[in-house]
């Protein structure tokens, strides 16, 4: 059977621990030993990794994981991604405001609840994880962010109806005297889950 680069493998895995687990190409050979590139697409996140040019880190809760990866051989950013989420990304918007470091939320369905925000980098660790699922669903959720590098970073949201997930760019965050009497009042009204 001839390579097809539209070729996908879904890569499962089991994690018997909670924590950070690296996935990598231990050697290639034939075609995949020269120009070829091997790409793991990651679900969760939506970041497109190159296996060939470095190993992917990425955390995991305990379980096993089907869909959560997929091997790919071109880098398509518009890949099918396996949850099923485009009736929510019509109701459900993300945006990221740098000046005032906040991530919102806008939910638009009266049916969906948003349960959680987490904020990942490109190699899929986890940065911070925020419960709103006891926040007023109908109004804009807002969480702050803080401490980050300039950088691009993933937004995925854990709703009652499935997941999204969004790439934003941010800007050099860090807490001013300013926007510290804000940071109170979004742990208070965002019920920050993971706070330092």
């Amino acid at each position: 059977m001839p390579f097809d680069e539209n070729d996908t493998v879904p890569l499962g895995f089991k994690a018997k621990t909670a924590g950070e687990y690296t996935i990598a190409i231990d050697r290639s050979i034939g075609l995949f030993a020269d120009a070829q590139d091997i790409f793991l697409k990651d679900n969760m996140t939506k970041v497109v990794h190159n296996l060939k040019l470095s190993p992917y880190t990425f955390t995991a809760e305990i379980g096993s994981f089907n869909d959560r990866f997929i091997v790919v051989y071109k880098n398509e950013t518009t890949l099918a991604v396996a949850v099923n989420n485009f009736d929510l990304e019509d109701t459900i918007s993300i945006m990221f405001t740098n000046n005032d470091n906040t991530i919102s939320v806008k939910n638009s369905s009266p049916n969906t609840i948003v349960e959680s925000v987490m904020l990942y980098n490109l190699l899929g660790q986890s940065i911070s994880t925020w419960d709103v699922s006891n926040e007023n669903q109908s109004a804009l959720i807002k969480v702050l962010v803080r401490d980050l590098s300039t950088g691009t970073y993933v937004v995925r949201l854990k709703t009652s109806e499935g997941i999204i997930a969004k790439k934003i760019i941010i800007k050099n965050v860090k807490v001013t005297s300013k926007t510290k009497e804000k940071k109170d009042i979004y742990i208070q009204k965002s019920m920050l889950a993971d706070e330092d």
